[in-house]
């Protein structure tokens, strides 16, 4: 059976229960959320919500490591992020697209968490 992980901003999955607290626990520290197990057809799969179910872990503290391993854990073969923003301006309409003159960057002590999980698993694949 095909498993998929789903990342999640701030939506609820539809029809999914939360597995055993247990699951979030990882050797990067804990998952931001409890993942959320649910089934469609053959296909198993696993929701996590990147901030936390509460929304209160900020974009900069995402523990994506620890995210991404327990996902791994549960055996997840594909993972799909969705991503959102939004404004702050009551006069952008819904859809709108804006140009900003300034940004904000929060990531600039994120460390590259995909290219380091890719060479740990390369690393330890027996040949």
């Amino acid at each position: 059976m095909r498993k998929i992980g789903v990342m999640l901003g701030g939506q609820q999955p539809v029809d999914a229960v939360a597995l055993d607290a247990a699951a979030a626990h990882t050797g990067w520290g804990e998952a931001s959320s409890v993942p959320l197990h649910a089934r469609v057809g053959e296909v198993e799969i696993y929701y996590l919500h990147r901030h936390g179910r509460e929304q209160s872990i900020n974009p900069h503290q995402i523990n994506s490591r620890a995210n991404i391993a327990c996902l791994h854990a549960l055996g997840v073969e594909a993972l799909i992020g969705l991503y959102t923003v939004g404004s702050v301006d009551p006069e952008l309409p819904v859809g709108g697209v804006v140009a900003p003159s300034q940004i904000i960057d929060y990531t600039w002590d994120v460390c590259d968490v995909m290219s380091e999980f890719l060479l740990s698993y390369l690393l330890s694949v027996k040949v």
